[in-house]
């Protein structure tokens, strides 16, 4: 019998789950507008807290939550993606997982950062908390950002799902 190993600590793991309940409330306070959103910013800031704890725990935090890793680079999604990587050379994410790893997390950074500078246009009651440090046209622009992006951030965490359900359902490597 294959013995479990598990490849992520626990701080990865409560930011993990942290991440997806804080981005799946953010959802849905901004859906819901009215008094929802100062939940909204207040949750925002928790992200922001969220993502600079990863970015410093992926460079000095425990062996299998550093980038350097699980990070490769090109050739080794290149090779990965030719089938000359093996599952023993891999542990926790191959070279694909590592890049939705990296594109989720400047996903979340983009956010965050425009969110901390974005302008309510209508009320401007809630901006974000460092709107007042930017021009009404650069706290416009950083709303449009915000909020046309995070159809990315939907696509990526989409994606990131399904791969993982497919991995864990079909039993495969991905």
């Amino acid at each position: 019998m294959k013995q479990k190993v598990k490849v992520w600590d626990l701080p990865t793991r409560l930011f993990h789950w942290l991440l997806v309940l804080s981005v799946g409330f953010m959802w849905y306070s901004a859906q819901a507008g009215g008094g929802m959103l100062v939940w909204h910013l207040r949750c925002g800031l928790l992200v922001a807290g969220l993502i600079v704890f990863r970015l410093c725990w992926g460079l000095w935090g425990s062996d299998t939550a550093r980038f350097s890793q699980f990070v490769r680079g090109p050739s080794s999604i290149r090779r990965y993606l030719q089938g000359s990587l093996t599952e023993n050379e891999q542990p926790g994410h191959n070279p694909l997982g590592a890049l939705m790893v990296i594109a989720l997390i400047a996903a979340v950074l983009l956010q965050a950062t425009t969110g901390l500078f974005a302008a309510d246009e209508n009320t401007f009651t809630d901006s974000g908390y460092l709107n007042h440090l930017v021009s009404s046209d650069t706290g416009s622009l950083m709303r449009k950002i915000h909020v046309n992006f995070f159809n990315l951030l939907a696509a990526l965490a989409g994606l990131h799902i399904v791969t993982v359900l497919a991995y864990k359902f079909l039993k495969k490597k991905i």
